[in-house]
């Protein structure tokens, strides 16, 4: 997918660059000289990634702030949630007359997918991203650690680990593979063509979301944890 397609699609209704979508057009005409903050260069760096390649070394977003991380994390969720999800379910409406099982086991596994997907998005909202948060704070001297454990004293960073899994991206995979088993022939396969290509987008989008939180953010976040323990 060329990157200024990729630019319009995360970026519908300025849910990921907003203001910055104008640093971002001025990074595609004169990226050499480019200057902008620094969520738009995550951005643009995402950008050159994900044209390339979704499943590259992602060592050099290592070098951004926590803050900037997890604002793109947290308006990502939202675009999924408000945005993809929505896209998809439609489809399924319009698939509901389609003659077979098919479209009702579908719209089963999409209602697994969404609540599973909700539920991973919430643990991380209300626990992990605001722990990191103030993890930062106390690094940086503005925070007790003792007064951190006492405030989250179920939770750690290794304890997420341990219990945080999510089988979201292998299930878009596997309802991809099902689709194609389930109909003989490519006047069958024809109405679900949109669905698998939104399937599809969403998994390499969930694919490279899970490799910024278990590549970059989480080790970040346990190498803190653990230089604050002592």
């Amino acid at each position: 997918m060329k990157k200024n397609n990729l630019v319009e699609r995360f970026n519908e209704n300025d849910l990921i660059l907003g203001n910055n979508l104008d640093q971002w057009q001025e990074y595609c005409t004169n990226p050499a000289d480019w200057k902008a903050s620094e969520e738009a260069t995550f951005f643009a760096q995402l950008v050159n990634l994900f044209a390339e390649d979704p499943l590259l070394p992602i060592d050099q977003l290592k070098t951004f702030p926590s803050s900037v991380i997890l604002s793109y994390l947290t308006k990502m969720h939202r675009y999924y949630l408000n945005k993809r999800l929505p896209e998809i379910e439609q489809q399924l409406v319009q698939l509901s007359s389609t003659p077979g099982e098919l479209p009702e086991t579908l719209a089963s596994v999409f209602s697994w997918l969404q609540k599973n997907m909700e539920k991973h998005f919430r643990i991380e909202e209300q626990s992990l991203f605001p722990y990191i948060k103030e993890l930062e704070k106390v690094r940086n001297g503005k925070e007790n650690f003792s007064s951190l454990r006492m405030k989250y004293k179920d939770f750690s960073v290794q304890r997420f680990i341990e219990s945080h899994h999510d089988e979201v991206e292998n299930k878009l995979s596997e309802i991809k593979k099902y689709i194609v088993r389930s109909l003989s022939s490519m006047d069958q396969l024809f109405p679900y063509r949109i669905l698998l290509l939104r399937l599809d987008e969403l998994e390499k989008n969930l694919r490279l979301h899970a490799q910024i939180e278990d590549e970059v953010l989480v080790p970040m976040a346990l190498i803190w944890e653990k230089e604050l323990e002592g």
